[in-house]
């Protein structure tokens, strides 16, 4: 038994939710769904052998609609094959915004007909229904509020209200870049009252910046929760009364340097001072990708990741050494993606990335994916006779790792069944 949050919650929980992974292929959108192992008699239709976890299985699905010709695609108006995001709801898939085929609206962003979708129910294998109407880059995440509304974010920020079939578009952040175009934007989670999200820039030396969204009112906070944060990160999970938002990242969220270089209206005070770029270099620390909490209530990151899980490349990433020089990209070590995958405890979940290999006998490009589930911790301390801190921890389940077919490059989006 575990003690969580003051609940004794038993580790032989029931099954978790399915995580399905949408995959980019030669040719091929291939899909995959990682569930719990067969009961005796269970067909075993499509299982990847190559799968290695005690606890798990992987399945390819048959999809309708996953071939596709890269010199005649869907539609000449198609976005392409990057700029869906996935929800899957029950039994149903949804693709929301990118490739849909608008033509017969003539891709007139007609506000009346909504953003364009389709869906797929998997329980009757029917074929793919297309819904809406005009085309939009969306690649950000997508999530189920607590009002019932389905969110998806890109480059703009979308609402489908219970019992309707429109994605409705929510007003611009207060944050372009200075010719007034939009920044890409992720989404981090949906609390009882905001809708929060990072642009990729518009920060201090180009970093993130999170915002968030009144549901209430429909307008976004003047104040920005951070703006001097770095790293790609993945669509949180939201726990303690929606104060702590859990989010795995493939970096710590503030710079590992010492210093940052100065803005450029600063001027130091004393020569020592200065910013070094090659001694920076030389000390870097390294980076740890992790699972990293943000207060919201305090608008702070905790100082240091959830504990217990090790970042060895089979459990969590490795760590790596970054670009000493925050104003350069670095490069996608990995796509991070975090799920709540218990039934019935919603501090169980579970970490899933991508890596790129070959194949051993053909050479060909080949994605692999690995995952953890694990069940969270919390202990109090106090620090003062009014004051106390968290500090969180995680108890590993199970793992595993799975090299996918031959000729998948990537993983474009993960979902769990709400």
């Amino acid at each position: 038994m575990s003690e969580i949050f003051g609940y004794e919650i038993p580790f032989e929980m029931p099954e978790d939710k399915p995580i399905y992974v949408r995959v980019l292929g030669q040719g091929k959108i291939f899909w995959y769904v990682i569930e719990g192992l067969p009961q005796a008699g269970e067909a075993c239709e499509g299982i990847m052998i190559e799968c290695r976890s005690e606890c798990d299985r992987i399945r390819q699905l048959s999809i309708p609609g996953s071939d596709f010709d890269l010199h005649k695609p869907i539609s000449p108006l198609s976005l392409g094959f990057f700029s869906n995001n996935l929800l899957v709801l029950q039994s149903r898939l949804f693709l929301i915004g990118g490739d849909v085929d608008t033509r017969k609206y003539g891709n007139v962003q007609d506000e009346t007909v909504g953003m364009g979708f389709r869906h797929l129910n998997l329980a009757n294998k029917s074929d793919w229904v297309l819904e809406g109407g005009y085309q939009d880059h969306q690649f950000g995440g997508a999530a189920v509020g607590h009002d019932g509304c389905f969110y998806s974010v890109g480059y703009s920020q979308y609402v489908m209200r219970r019992g309707r079939w429109h994605w409705e578009r929510l007003p611009a952040p207060p944050l372009c870049w200075e010719d007034g175009a939009p920044y890409q934007t992720r989404l981090l989670g949906v609390t009882e009252k905001k809708l929060i999200i990072y642009t990729m820039g518009g920060g201090v030396h180009h970093a993130n910046v999170m915002l968030s969204f009144d549901l209430e009112s429909g307008k976004w906070d003047e104040d920005f929760l951070d703006d001097n944060f770095w790293g790609e990160w993945s669509t949180g999970v939201l726990l303690c009364n929606d104060r702590y938002l859990f989010t795995f990242g493939n970096r710590s969220p503030k710079p590992s340097m010492g210093k940052q270089p100065p803005h450029e209206d600063e001027e130091e005070e004393e020569a020592d001072d200065s910013y070094d770029l090659e001694k920076d270099e030389e000390e870097e620390e390294e980076e740890v990708p992790g699972i990293y909490v943000f207060d919201l209530e305090r608008r702070q990151w905790l100082p240091e990741p959830v504990e217990g899980l090790k970042t060895n490349g089979t459990i969590l990433p490795t760590v790596y050494k970054p670009n000493p020089n925050p104003e350069l990209c670095r490069p996608r070590r990995f796509c991070p993606y975090l799920f709540q995958i218990g039934n019935n405890d919603n501090r169980r979940l579970a970490v899933l990335w991508d890596s790129h290999g070959r194949h051993p006998t053909s050479d060909l490009p080949q994605c692999e994916i690995s995952w953890s589930k694990f069940i969270l911790n919390a202990e109090f301390t106090t620090t003062t006779t009014t004051d106390q801190t968290i500090h969180f921890s995680a108890h590993l389940l199970s793992n595993g790792f799975c090299p996918l077919a031959e000729f998948t490059t990537q993983v474009l989006n993960c979902a769990v069944r709400f």
